[in-house]
């Protein structure tokens, strides 16, 4: 594999990095902070310009890899111009990628379940003030507990299905 491939694929898995790390933290992160504050013009806009960014970001990197590692030089001062992965082809490289991604996804999002899950179960138990009063609100721990839900419920799809995404990704790099 040429230095240039390997670093249009760090880029595509740094892209696919970044479009789990914005739906399972910077969205519901950002959603939560003008939920919290109250939804108005100015947090629904900024939700938008966020997504916007985030996903131009995601477009750059997933779909104009070649132009980021030509603009950069990123395949250029290396000795060898080949890096000698045996029998290591694209997808398979992009395969371990996401199972990484989604092992820690999965290890960054259970703590947080769980801590979720044993508030909701105190809170619902003891119906005590105590917990407000630490910061945790039945709203905003609901919300968190949903959020954690789906992000390790769509690590589990990402996990199950990485060779389709492995295929897709390796697709959209032979279109260009």
């Amino acid at each position: 594999m040429s230095t240039t491939d390997f670093f249009r694929l760090v880029l595509k898995l740094f892209a696919l990095y970044l479009l789990v790390t914005t739906l399972f933290s910077v969205l519901p992160g950002t959603m939560g902070f003008v939920i919290s504050t109250g939804i108005d013009w100015r947090g629904i806009l900024w939700i938008c310009f966020i997504i916007i960014l985030l996903l131009s970001l995601f477009t750059l990197l997933a779909f104009q890899s070649d132009r980021i590692v030509e603009k950069l030089k990123l395949g250029k001062g290396f000795d060898n111009p080949h890096i000698p992965f045996d029998k290591m082809d694209a997808h398979t490289i992009i395969k371990v990628g996401c199972i990484i991604i989604c092992g820690l996804t999965f290890l960054q999002n259970l703590p947080s379940l769980l801590t979720h899950l044993y508030i909701a179960f105190r809170m619902g138990a003891s119906g005590s003030m105590e917990d407000f009063v630490l910061g945790y609100d039945a709203q905003n721990n609901t919300f968190e507990l949903v959020i954690n839900i789906l992000n390790i419920a769509i690590s589990y799809l990402l996990l199950t299905n990485y060779a389709w995404v492995s295929k897709w990704l390796a697709q959209k790099e032979e279109t260009l």
